[in-house]
């Protein structure tokens, strides 16, 4: 039986240390691609990922604004509950592009 490919990239997918991600981070990145929605974001868009592209770690973020120019680059003011707030969300595909983009 063969991997999906996000099971693919994920398995690829390295931490700032060069470790595999955690199973936490992986299951938080598999909820993500499967059913974006604003607080999995606000949970995910800081995981750290070794970069060869970059040639430095980046978090999800910078991943997303690589693959979505068009992507909010600077964080929102915070709502009432001290939460970042954000023009819009990811898109499933551009999650798992980004992914992909990071770990290749």
């Amino acid at each position: 039986m063969s991997q999906s490919p996000v099971e693919f990239e994920l398995s690829l997918a390295r931490t700032k240390n060069n470790e595999p991600l955690t199973d936490r981070q992986k299951a938080l990145l598999r909820d993500i691609i499967a059913e974006p929605t604003l607080d999995l974001w606000r949970a995910a868009f800081t995981i750290c990922l070794s970069c060869p592209k970059a040639g430095k770690p980046i978090i999800l973020w910078h991943a997303v604004n690589a693959v979505d120019p068009t992507f909010q680059r600077m964080a929102g003011p915070r709502d009432q509950a001290g939460k970042t707030t954000w023009d819009r969300v990811p898109t499933s595909d551009i999650l798992a592009a980004a992914v992909r983009w990071a770990t290749h």
